[in-house]
């Protein structure tokens, strides 16, 4: 085996490629490479009014219960990106066909049932703003001054699939309303 530093990389590679193929008889506890299961396009890009852009690439999609409540699961991606924060929650029902929502999307409540899509993002402003003041936005798809297209490609739950594409301009209570974001997602679970 080689010496010195190119020697040392490859005994490691080789190291690490051992151990990948032995397993564990512990699927939940295995260490998964985040763009393993991450289809073409994976990446949301995120604009804000100033024209700052950012890219959020999700590595992980899941089902869990509706926060509505009413026995249905939905697909959920939530992906956070400490420094700086930044981040994105999306919730699916599971569709058998794509479908396109046209922006804002009727999320759904307690009383109408569990949200038919609904994609949620953040960012805090950069230093030298303090860690414990509000987010420099928090959009979504579901408040009134959202516009566009959500087109949902894919959403199960047996295994935890999701895929779509936006291309929108993101609403906000709260902050800046002219959030836009483009992109795709395309994950599969394990």
């Amino acid at each position: 085996m080689p010496r010195g530093p190119v020697g040392l990389i490859a005994s490691a590679a080789m190291v690490a490629m051992a151990l990948n193929a032995c397993g564990s008889g512990h699927s939940s506890a295995q260490a998964v490479d985040p763009g393993a299961h991450a289809g073409p396009g994976n990446g949301l890009t995120v604009t804000d009014s100033h024209g700052y852009t950012f890219t959020l690439r999700p590595d992980h999609v899941t089902c869990a219960p509706s926060e509505d409540g009413h026995g249905v699961k939905v697909v959920h991606l939530m992906y956070t990106q400490m420094s700086p924060l930044r981040g994105v929650d999306i919730d699916v029902v599971p569709v058998d066909r794509p479908t396109t929502y046209s922006l804002p999307v009727d999320s759904g409540d307690s009383a109408r049932g569990p949200r038919n899509a609904y994609l949620f993002v953040t960012a805090k402003i950069p230093a030298p703003r303090a860690a414990h003041e509000p987010p420099a936005f928090e959009n979504s798809t579901d408040e009134e001054r959202a516009s566009g297209r959500l087109t949902v490609l894919h959403a199960s739950c047996h295994p935890a699939r999701l895929e779509l594409s936006i291309d929108g301009k993101l609403g906000s209570e709260y902050s800046d309303p002219n959030v836009t974001v483009t992109g795709g997602i395309d994950l599969t679970g394990s």
